[in-house]
């Protein structure tokens, strides 16, 4: 069952769907958690995903208006879904980078300033499933985030208030 929520006229009834914690049984396809065992809104139940936009890895990208750049990188290991944003657009404090991956894969998260100037760099491999990277505080402006794998390049902008 749906219900008129926050996000859309049809998000799950938290109390009454069916669809809740009824997805994808494999664990990479389980919501964000909460708290120990419980999926973040706005999933609900577990971390059992749940069937339809909001639930599964991706829900975190519903949370907190995340400015995300969606890619897919073809050609890393078969193919590998990328999916990237950064937290809250203007960013009031640390910017977070949420970072959602279908399969392992190396990266290279750098924010420059408009002067192309590095104020942040970070390169990891990162596993399948949802990550959360919280770079240095910045000082108001306007940034570019560049996430890049061995053979393709994306770049989202954000900016910084005070």
């Amino acid at each position: 069952e749906f219900t008129s929520g926050v996000l859309s006229d049809f998000q799950l009834d938290s109390s009454a769907s069916p669809c809740i914690d009824a997805g994808d049984p494999d664990a990479l396809y389980y919501d964000p958690e909460d708290e120990p065992g419980l999926a973040r809104w706005p999933a609900y139940g577990t971390v059992h995903n749940d069937m339809g936009a909001y639930g599964g890895p991706g829900a975190a990208f519903w949370l907190d208006g995340y400015t995300g750049v969606e890619k897919t990188v073809a050609g890393v290991e078969d193919g590998v879904s990328l999916i990237a944003g950064i937290s809250v657009n203007p960013v009031f404090g640390i910017p977070e980078i949420i970072i959602f991956v279908d399969k392992s894969v190396s990266l290279e998260i750098s924010i420059f300033d408009l002067c192309g100037r590095t104020a942040f760099s970070y390169s990891d491999t990162f596993s399948a499933g949802s990550h959360l990277l919280g770079a240095e505080e910045l000082p108001p402006g306007v940034y570019l985030c560049r996430i890049r794998s061995a053979i393709e390049s994306d770049t989202v902008r954000f900016t910084v208030v005070r």
